[in-house]
């Protein structure tokens, strides 16, 4: 009779250990920075529902936008303007990658894939030139241009580790209008040696 009444109460206390838990662990304190040259601060959020601590926390902060499950094209422009992420013309997508997961005031990403899926988005847009960004596939040091120039394109799929850059759109317009004239002037001078 003891062993079962010895039983009956472990299982109560288990039961009642399980049911505080979600109780106590109820807040979620998130690092956020409104802009670069701010101070970094500590949000406390206070998490609802019944389901696990993770599951919560990760509803949370996806309704909060403090976790960002897609991210558009135009925006992800805004905050290479914005902060500018940019370096010179372009930005690598290492840098970029590099820089979402290491600074706080950059919109947090769930993973680096959406970032990547965000710039094959961007560049296949037919409004790249006014409201997205252009892609490179390098930078050829030595002619001083961008080599594989394209925008309004479906580029293959990338990755972190790719040496893509992303190109200002101004500035591959600027290049994608010299090289038209270059294949023009060329395609001339060749009529003119056959005839």
């Amino acid at each position: 009779h003891q062993v079962r009444q010895a039983e009956q109460q472990r299982q109560s206390a288990d039961s009642t250990v399980a049911a505080r838990i979600p109780e106590t662990f109820q807040w979620l304190l998130v690092p956020v920075q409104h802009s670069p040259s701010a101070a970094v601060e500590f949000e406390a959020l206070k998490l609802g529902g019944q389901d696990t601590l993770a599951v919560r926390a990760f509803k949370k902060l996806r309704s909060e936008e403090l976790l960002i499950p897609s991210l558009a094209a135009s925006r992800l422009r805004l905050e290479l303007d914005r902060i500018p992420l940019w370096r010179g013309d372009s930005v690598s997508v290492r840098q970029l990658v590099d820089d979402f997961a290491q600074y706080v005031y950059l919109p947090r990403l769930l993973s680096p894939e959406v970032l990547l899926r965000c710039i094959e988005d961007g560049v296949s847009q037919l409004t790249w030139e006014q409201e997205i960004f252009a892609w490179a596939d390098s930078w050829d040091d030595v002619a001083q241009r961008f080599v594989g120039l394209r925008g309004g394109q479906r580029i293959q799929a990338i990755d972190e580790a790719s040496t893509g850059l992303l190109v200002k759109p101004q500035v591959a317009r600027a290049q994608m209008d010299r090289d038209a004239q270059a294949a023009v002037a060329a395609s001339a001078e060749g009529r003119t040696v056959t005839e």
